[in-house]
């Protein structure tokens, strides 16, 4: 490859990986270092555990089963009938059903655990095997999604990649980088990722410049071939 093709490509590299987007040093990324998600909000779809029983001294008997929040953010729960629990967090949840019971129990206990995650979402694209819709689990960081997402980052790339979040109404895009982490022990940058998140992982530069040298290596040789075609016909 001769000299200014050389750099063209370089230069190309270095513009395709460093679009613009907030990095932790910037005082706009203070809006999602705090966790914005101390509890988990329950949603259709989640599957959730139930237990109902009577503070002792009174009655022995529980009630326990697993159920789905059905679309209209409701459960069955006995003998209280629909109780809807969407978008209440686990523990308004609780204190719900216990206030609810009280009309049936003299001293009432009630428990949520969420057994399955479904209603809160996160999508994940760029140097994966196929991009991902995941659910995410209460207090899930940036590093547990690229765990579960079979990606490529474990090995080889320790670059930002691309959190795009809503915030404030706005959509803003910001850098999360994996070496500041990984390497220099920078956790607080492994922020806790929300419902709605997406989560963009470039390819390493290597892999991006080994891809336009095998482009090169394609079409070049081509060129040429037509060029002495095209002139051996025309002689």
């Amino acid at each position: 490859m001769n000299r200014p093709i050389f750099i063209l490509t370089v230069v190309f590299l270095f513009l395709g990986c460093n679009s613009k987007a907030i990095k932790f040093s910037d005082a706009a990324f203070g809006d999602i270092k705090n966790d914005q998600s101390k509890y988990y909000i329950l949603g259709e779809g989640d599957v959730i555990k139930v237990t109902i029983f009577e503070k002792w001294p009174y009655s022995p008997d529980n009630y326990t089963d697993e159920m789905v929040i059905r679309e209209d953010g409701s459960i069955i729960v006995p003998p209280l009938g629909k109780v809807i629990v969407e978008n209440l967090t686990v523990d308004e949840g609780e204190q719900r059903l216990t206030g609810l019971l009280k009309a049936f129990l003299k001293n009432p206990y009630s428990e949520i655990t969420v057994k399955e995650f479904k209603s809160h979402k996160i999508c994940i694209l760029g140097d994966l095997r196929a991009a991902k819709t995941l659910g995410i689990k209460n207090n899930e960081r940036v590093l547990d999604i690229l765990t579960r997402a079979d990606g490529r980052v474990d090995r080889t790339y320790l670059g930002p990649i691309k959190l795009v979040r809503k915030v404030k109404g706005q959509v803003n895009v910001y850098d999360i980088d994996l070496k500041r982490i990984l390497q220099d022990g920078k956790l607080d940058e492994n922020v806790v990722v929300l419902d709605g998140d997406i989560l963009f992982v470039p390819k390493h530069p290597v892999d991006e410049l080994q891809r336009f040298l095998n482009m090169l290596t394609f079409w070049v040789p081509t060129y040429f071939v037509g060029r002495t075609l095209v002139n051996d016909i025309s002689q």
